[in-house]
């Protein structure tokens, strides 16, 4: 779990004593021009419902935020020749299984001129590395005949994710653009699960370790191509990640 997942929970506000007696939580913020102003925020009851930055701001939609609570989708992007496929949970959903969705993408490949494949792993925590497995063999089974691949990752790549990252790098000669993971190449991963006999608990555990031989040191995967994250375009509606590998030679 990131860090950020635990930072709304009181109890662990409280147990670091970040939470005032109001249950509130005391912040300095730092504005442009160097000035810090200090408020608290309240910590709110779980039940409360809550919206993004991007809703709350009412910050224009772009392509990478479209379909956020949506494992897998695809688009042709036109105006650049671009397959765009975001790929945000190494899992198949039961109703729409990932095989069937990176055919339709092919298919659409196949009816258009490609010039480029991009594919967002930026959103992907992980799960099983293997499920990706249909559009990794149809852009092996095309060669070069949709173009170069862009795989694009960030601090929200992780785990099966990252591995994929790194299968499609080094198997396929993708370029990863961005920022670097959240995850390390190195570690555990390939989660399965255990139902405890008496207490029916359920035990979530790794069967196998990633990362290349020998290695323990690496904690991060670094994008070939570096695009900082930037708050002013994000506010703007830009996806600078996207534009690049678009742009890239």
């Amino acid at each position: 779990m990131k860090s950020v997942d635990l930072m709304p929970a009181s109890g662990v506000l409280q147990h670091f004593g970040m939470m005032g007696a109001d249950h509130s939580v005391p912040l300095k913020l730092e504005k442009a021009g160097g000035e810090v102003v200090g408020m608290s925020i309240p910590v709110t009851p779980g039940n409360v419902k809550k919206i993004g930055i991007a809703e709350g701001l009412h910050i224009p939609a772009v392509l990478y935020r479209s379909h956020p609570n949506v494992w897998y989708w695809y688009r042709y992007l036109p105006d650049s020749q671009t397959l765009f496929v975001q790929y945000n949970r190494c899992a198949n959903d039961s109703t729409h299984h990932f095989g069937d969705v990176a055919k339709q993408a092919f298919a659409e490949a196949d009816a258009h001129t490609v010039k480029r494949v991009v594919i967002d792993l930026r959103w992907n925590g992980g799960g099983d590395s293997r499920v990706i497995g249909p559009l990794k063999s149809g852009l092996t089974a095309r060669g070069k005949a949709l173009g170069h691949i862009y795989v694009l990752i960030g601090p929200g790549t992780f785990s099966s994710a990252l591995d994929n990252a790194m299968e499609l790098h080094k198997d396929l000669a993708a370029t990863l653009v961005g920022e670097p993971s959240g995850g390390s190449p190195d570690g555990y991963g390939e989660v399965a699960t255990l139902t405890l006999p008496n207490s029916k608990l359920v035990v979530r555990f790794t069967t196998k370790r990633w990362g290349p031989k020998g290695s323990t040191t690496n904690t991060t995967l670094t994008p070939d191509l570096p695009v900082p994250f930037k708050l002013a375009e994000f506010i703007a509606g830009h996806d600078p990640a996207l534009d690049a590998a678009i742009a890239a030679q």
